[in-house]
């Protein structure tokens, strides 16, 4: 797999891949001098992530509160 960022700048067909429920892909990032570049970093994966939003409302969060 290629991954394209500011150190490797050619092309190719493939620039993500889903590895453990995280989509590795381009991103946009700011440095420590407010420089914006292009950094190949991980983020949730459109399908964990829906599986998550699915998920939570059976935990039923609002009767397990205590307070008032």
């Amino acid at each position: 797999m290629y991954c394209k960022d500011i150190n490797r700048p050619e092309e190719h067909p493939d620039i993500q891949f889903t590895f453990l429920g995280y989509t590795f892909r381009p991103r946009k990032e700011v440095d420590k001098y407010d420089r914006v570049y292009v950094n190949f970093s991980p983020a949730i994966s459109r399908d964990a992530l829906k599986a998550t939003r699915q998920a939570i409302p059976g935990w039923q969060v609002q009767l397990k509160n205590d307070k008032s």
